[in-house]
């Protein structure tokens, strides 16, 4: 291919006129189904895929080859083997891994070279599919997921699961909606499933430069790593620019990691209301050290292979305007902790869309406390005094950035949560039958799960109380409010947590002096205040019983937990408040070993 047409390829242009066996050995079709598969619509930027229609709509291309035998065969293994001699371009629909055996490809900003390890995609259409670019002369394979119990299998639960993957037209809920392949090579429009929206993942040339720039920045300074802090508007693609970049930063064959103490790079995720690495309603510092080829509702745990949320606090809200106050404070006790633990590491911060008003205060505030070395603006449209005034805040760099073009999507912001939350709540162990290993979910309703079941009023309590940010429901209707509902767990790491609370009953009582007493040195004196109210605080904690004995912490000021002093552990549901045995029972996927460890 020549150096032109390459160079169109990588800006995300058409793909070149397909070359090879006009027949896919891997979508057989009849004459019929082609007739029947002509009834679609195409454009630019994505393509829907109507069951019935209208006149003919053109075909549109999405890969740079057409499957022949020349470069495709089934293994008798199971797994599908490409060898492509030339540079070439394709997508791929479902849940996949690809494993290089020769020469390279990349995709999501991954560099992949040969070796035995699999890379597990999973890339569904209410997202927009990555794609794969190969080297000349690559030989590698696509693998089906395995595992028992796949994300897919949520299909039978909900609809928000349905029709995102790669399905057959006559598969049945029973089955999970799925053919033996968990994925299907999209080279035309007229592989894609009927009635879907199939965007590519567009990276514009201005997001290349910038990453390759910021890329080369951290190479060449190992003593100082870089720090970025990706903003801008609701739907701009900061979270996709962040992946971008993470991935370049992971998979930069030429970066010199043995100089650092640490390798991986390290995430702030400030965007409570579409997290990538955690459940909604959190932030959270993450450890990143295996590329994210994923959406988020494919790796929602707190600990999994590639990622670890070293620290996570629990906003209670989807937005930061809950409070914007706790907001500060936990990103600011996020950053000190990377700074303690993962400093030598590259710094990502993703930021939400919240950029007027209050939003820009906050996004003037971070940069000023974290001091970016790049803070990334994902718009070329303004607002003009938005960009000023962030640019005036910046004491580094300070880059504009195209947005990601976008026309279509087919799950909603509060769609995509759901189907995060759901992905939580469901997860399983580990699938120890693949290697490596992958992530499996349970199949089952919530409600046919045992739960763990946790005393709350006995001298075993396994909680000290329940604690209500905002509204405080009232004793008599606390069960009825908490019963269902989504509650984080918190570990208090010290009674100085609960400072701000205890405040909020009023001035503590007179304590006299002791006459004759020698005055102490201020910093005896602060010492000792210290170590008096880590050991008092918990016992001044006001707690009100419920008509069933729930412990209820006194919240009158509506103040908020020192998140120095607190972390999050993850996410518990309410199944139900067993009276009897006054025991809650919960359902979450945090683990034994996760709850002694705290």
């Amino acid at each position: 291919m020549s150096t032109s047409k390459r160079r169109k390829l990588e800006e995300g242009q058409q793909a070149p006129q397909y070359r090879g066996s006009p027949k896919s050995p891997s979508t057989p079709k009849s004459a019929a189904a082609r007739k029947e598969s002509a009834s679609k619509r195409g454009t630019d930027k994505g393509v829907s895929t109507p069951e019935s229609g209208t006149s003919t709509p053109r075909v549109v291309q999405y890969s740079s080859f057409r499957l022949s035998k020349q470069n495709y065969r089934r293994n008798k293994d199971g797994y599908s083997e490409l060898r492509l001699t030339d540079t070439e371009r394709f997508i791929v629909l479902g849940i996949f891994g690809i494993r290089v055996r020769s020469g390279e490809v990349s995709v999501l900003g991954t560099t992949i070279t040969a070796s035995e390890t699999i890379h597990w995609i999973h890339a569904s259409h209410c997202h927009a599919l990555p794609v794969i670019r190969a080297s000349e002369k690559t030989r590698l394979e696509l693998h089906s997921d395995k595992s028992d119990k796949p994300l897919s299998c949520l299909s039978a639960l909900s609809p928000l699961y349905q029709r995102i993957w790669h399905e057959t037209e006559s598969s049945s809920e029973e089955t999970c909606g799925f053919s033996e392949d968990t994925f299907r090579i999209l080279c035309t429009s007229e592989d894609a499933p009927k009635r879907s929206i199939v965007q590519e993942l567009f990276s514009p040339p201005e997001w290349n430069k910038a990453i390759s720039d910021i890329t080369s920045t951290n190479r060449l300074d190992q003593r100082a790593p870089i720090s970025a802090f990706v903003c801008g508007p609701k739907g701009a693609g900061k979270s996709t620019f962040s992946k971008l970049l993470t991935n370049r930063l992971l998979t930069t064959s030429d970066r010199a990691s043995t100089a650092q103490s640490a390798t991986g790079v390290a995430v702030i995720d400030l965007d409570p209301g579409q997290p990538e690495y955690a459940p909604a309603g959190t932030v959270s510092l993450v450890h990143i050290t295996k590329p994210n080829l994923g959406t988020p509702f494919s790796h929602p745990g707190l600990h999994q292979a590639g990622h670890t949320v070293l620290r996570s606090h629990a906003l209670a809200s989807v937005s930061p305007s809950m409070s914007p106050s706790l907001y500060i404070q936990c990103a600011t006790d996020l950053h000190e902790t990377y700074r303690r633990t993962l400093r030598n590491c590259p710094l990502i911060i993703n930021t939400p869309g919240w950029i007027l008003g209050t939003g820009l205060d906050l996004l003037v505030e971070l940069i000023t406390i974290m001091m970016p070395s790049q803070v990334a603006y994902m718009s070329e449209d303004g607002p003009l005094d938005v960009v000023d005034v962030l640019r005036s805040a910046t004491r580094n760099q300070f880059l504009t950035l195209p947005s990601q073009p976008s026309e279509y999507t087919a799950r909603t912001g509060s769609q995509l949560r759901a189907m995060q939350a759901m992905s939580y709540f469901h997860m399983a162990d580990f699938a120890a039958t693949v290697s490596p290993a992958v992530l499996s979910w349970n199949p089952r309703p919530l409600s046919t799960v045992p739960p763990w079941e946790v005393r709350y009023a006995s001298k075993r309590s396994g909680i000290k109380g329940i604690l209500s940010y905002d509204f405080q429901s009232p004793p008599e209707l606390f069960r009825a409010a908490i019963d269902g509902m989504v509650l984080a767990v918190v570990e208090i790491e010290d009674g100085k947590a609960f400072q701000d609370i205890i405040a909020g009953y009023g001035p503590a009582p007179h304590q006299p002096a002791i006459v004759g007493a020698e005055p102490a040195s201020s910093e005896v004196q602060a010492e000792d205040r210290d170590a008096e109210m880590s050991s008092t605080t918990a016992d001044e904690l006001k707690i009100i019983t419920s008509p069933e004995g729930l412990p209820i912490i006194s919240n009158t000021n509506d103040a908020t937990l020192d998140p120095r002093h607190s972390r999050a552990l993850g996410l518990v549901l309410v199944r139900g408040v067993d009276t009897a045995r006054r025991t809650l029972q919960l359902l979450s996927p945090i683990t034994e070993a996760q709850l002694q460890g705290a």
